[in-house]
């Protein structure tokens, strides 16, 4: 004890300023140890606060208030006096012989820590209240100061002292290793003026879960930060919520001496709930802060061991959303052209051909079957092989016999063994002969048939005889077939004038048989497009359609419509259904159709036929639908009466005077009534004489007619006279037919009658 009260004696008289003599007013700063161009990290997002524009003395004094009046654990502070900013924090640093430990350099910054030469100050009070179970409190001290029963619970070896009540009215100390929050379920307080109940504000776990909701985001080694503890080994499990990882840091880490060959000793942070999931890290001998590590799930298990060697640190942790999924090729081991392809969390190696293994890193021994016959070497390609044949053979695997080819006998070309003792030439263009060594030239062959070769370099031209013409001198002047103009036919002289015409094959037409018949023209290929050959058409259809005009839907194929025909509706998803043929309905058009069951006649009875209806219609009614109301006195004979229509499509006659009564015509006349009221007389003859008129009472003369265009008619039983008027004198004329008497005037009377 009296070596840790002068190391701490030696921490403080190296760092607190002295205050003015001048004044007696106490400058807040000088409530912490001053550590100049120093800071701590890192610091977690809700282990600290940060103001802008203030003093040093008003950044010291907000710390003290804040500690006190527990809004935060203030600890310590970090002043910028440039930038005039002030950062309040509930870490702190750890105490050692030579000073203090965890802090980086930063000349613009100085530290201020509240001061370790007070124990109380490592510990926040919470007034007028104790632990409510008795059995919470590990050893009770009397006559004990607050500053004595601070000091005791530090250094309590026995048991982890996490807090202590003191009672300044009997200075009695009760420790205990209990730690009270609010979402505490085991651990109460009861109000009591007697104690005040103090608490150490950073977290010293042993073997226990640090939930999601605990805060502050910081835990450290037993007694830290006042010694490095001896003989530890606890654990510690970090729980993030769901959803979350776990970054986790050591700003500040001790060890007296390297604990490496020490198994299972320092510090080892494993990736899951237990010491046996991956080992992320491990600190074994480090006086300084090391990386961060992060979880790959929501949990971190830490151990901390140590035997003799003194050991000391501070964590801080907080939780992070998750990392995006990390694509495994990218860091893959493929080679040779491989392709990676991820599997989980893993990937396989896809190899192309010709090689093999985990990373596609062996070439395949393509030579391993001894594919090379005949004695021929094998040599290993990528994905093949080739042969280095012996002697007479050659190919791709020495197979092929070479023969008297071995000898090489074509100067000018290729050898090709045809048996064990012959071979053939395959030569080269402008040679010929058995073994390519005649050089050809163009009038060898004698291409002209009937005229003389001439060469010019590797071509020839003809000079024909009279009476042929053509290339090779091969064309009749005097055959219009010769050559033969027909394109795609054949050509047929016309002997009258020596002309000629074409038969064209099928498929072609024209006067030279060079035009090609379109067969498409005038065919509707549906839902197809048409093509036409040689010798007809052919219909390329469309997707979802077949048959030979391209008007059957695939989908129908197998649908059977029954009485009639599978059609497709085109939409962004095709549907078949049946279209029916007359007289036919249902979804496969297999129900004979009524016609009647929508009831089109509307006044009388529906009888259903092969394309449609008949309606016979009741009494009163008529239409091709018995729509139509019919008047019941349509060819009804009422006599002389009058017909009227009355109920239930009935009609009665109403009577009226006959007309022809009396008798009206004379003369022999019949009488016809005509309407309600008249009549008419159709006269004839009476005694030989006929009559005419209304009534039949005008008797009908030979000058009825007015045949006379001079003068007068005047009738004589069946003929007539002329009387004609000159001047005063009246002439007087008689005739009778076949006789003519006095002055004859042929023109007086008409129909060339004589007067």
């Amino acid at each position: 004890m009296a070596q840790l009260i002068t190391i701490i004696a030696c921490f403080v008289s190296f760092s607190v300023s002295e205050p003015s003599l001048a004044s007696t007013i106490v400058s807040p700063v000088s409530e912490y140890v001053h550590a100049p161009g120093k800071f701590i990290a890192p610091i977690p997002p809700h282990s600290l606060r940060v103001e802008r524009d203030v003093s040093l003395e008003m950044c010291a004094a907000k710390c003290t208030i804040y500690f006190r009046t527990r809004q935060f654990p203030c600890y310590a502070f970090e002043y910028t006096a440039g930038s005039r900013m002030c950062v309040y924090t509930n870490m702190t640093t750890l105490l050692i012989q030579d000073g203090y430990l965890g802090l980086h350099d930063n000349p613009s910054v100085d530290f201020y820590e509240r001061s370790k030469a007070s124990y109380k100050n490592l510990f926040r009070k919470i007034s007028d209240a104790a632990l409510s179970k008795q059995s919470s409190y590990f050893h009770i001290k009397q006559n004990s100061s607050l500053e004595e029963c601070s000091f005791h619970c530090i250094i309590s070896h026995a048991h982890t002292c996490m807090s202590f009540s003191y009672s300044h009215a009997s200075s009695t100390c009760g420790l205990s290793n209990t730690l009270y929050s609010s979402q505490s379920k085991d651990v109460s307080l009861i109000h009591t003026t007697l104690y005040d109940h103090y608490q150490y504000i950073t977290a010293w776990p042993c073997n226990t879960t640090l939930a999601s909701n605990y805060a502050p985001h910081v835990f450290a080694s037993l007694k830290y930060p006042y010694m490095a503890m001896q003989n530890v080994n606890c654990h510690v499990t970090i729980q993030a919520p769901i959803d979350k990882t776990v970054s986790l840091s050591f700003p500040t880490v001790y060890f007296k001496q390297s604990v490496c060959d020490v198994i299972g000793a320092g510090i080892t942070v494993h990736d899951g709930a237990d010491q046996s999931a991956p080992i992320k890290a491990k600190i074994c001998s480090a006086t300084q802060g090391v990386d961060s590590v992060r979880s790959t799930s929501d949990t971190l298990y830490v151990r901390f061991r140590t035997g003799q060697i003194p050991m000391a640190f501070q964590g801080v942790y907080e939780f992070n959303n998750p990392d995006p999924p990390r694509n495994p090729c990218e860091s893959s081991k493929c080679i040779n052209g491989a392709t990676c392809q991820p599997l989980g969390k893993g990937y396989n190696c896809a190899c192309v051909a010709g090689f093999t293994g985990v990373f596609c890193e062996t070439n395949i021994n393509d030579c391993a079957s001894s594919p090379c016959f005949f004695g021929g070497t094998c040599k290993d390609e990528i994905d093949d092989f080739s042969c280095v044949c012996e002697g007479n053979f050659t190919g791709k695997r020495c197979e092929k016999y070479l023969g008297m080819c071995a000898n090489n006998p074509c100067v000018h070309g290729s050898c090709s063994t045809t048996g064990r003792y012959s071979y053939a030439c395959n030569c080269a263009q402008h040679y010929m002969g058995k073994n390519c060594d005649i050089r050809f030239h163009p009038c060898m062959t004698k291409p002209c048939a009937h005229g003389s070769c001439e060469e010019n370099g590797s071509e020839y031209q003809c000079i024909c005889e009279k009476g042929y013409t053509g290339r090779n001198c091969n064309v009749d002047d005097n055959n219009p077939c010769k050559p033969d103009p027909c394109v795609r036919g054949s050509c047929m002289i016309y002997a009258p004038n020596q002309t000629y015409v074409c038969v064209c094959e099928s498929g072609f037409t024209g006067r030279l048989c060079s035009y090609v018949i379109n067969h498409c023209e005038g065919v509707d290929c549906g839902f197809g497009h048409c093509i036409s050959y040689q010798t007809g058409y052919k219909c390329l259809c469309d997707d979802q359609y077949a048959g030979a005009d391209c008007r059957l839907p695939l989908l129908c194929q197998g649908v059977d419509c029954g009485n009639g025909t599978c059609v497709m509706n085109i939409t962004s998803s095709p549907v078949v259904h049946c279209r029916c043929s007359d007289g036919y309905e249902g979804d496969r058009c297999n129900k004979k159709r009524d016609y009647c069951d929508d009831s089109p006649c509307l006044h009388g009875r529906c009888k259903s036929t092969e394309t449609g209806y008949v309606c016979f219609c009741d009494k009163g009614f008529a239409g091709s639908r018995c729509g139509e109301e019919v008047n019941p006195c349509l060819g009804a004979d009422c006599g002389y009466g009058i017909c009227e229509a009355t109920a239930n499509q009935t009609y009665s006659s109403l009577t009226t005077p006959n007309p022809c009564l009396p008798i009206p015509c004379q003369h022999g006349g019949v009488c016809r009534p005509v309407g309600f009221s008249e009549y008419v007389c159709e006269c004839g003859q009476e005694n030989g004489v006929t009559y005419r008129g209304k009534n039949c009472n005008t008797a009908v003369t030979s000058c009825d007619s007015s045949p006379c265009t001079l003068g007068h008619c005047v009738p004589t039983g069946n003929s007539y006279r002329y009387v004609a008027v000159m001047g005063i004198k009246e002439i007087k004329m008689f005739g009778s037919e076949g006789n003519t008497t006095g002055v004859v005037f042929p023109d007086l009377c008409i129909n060339n009658r004589s007067p």
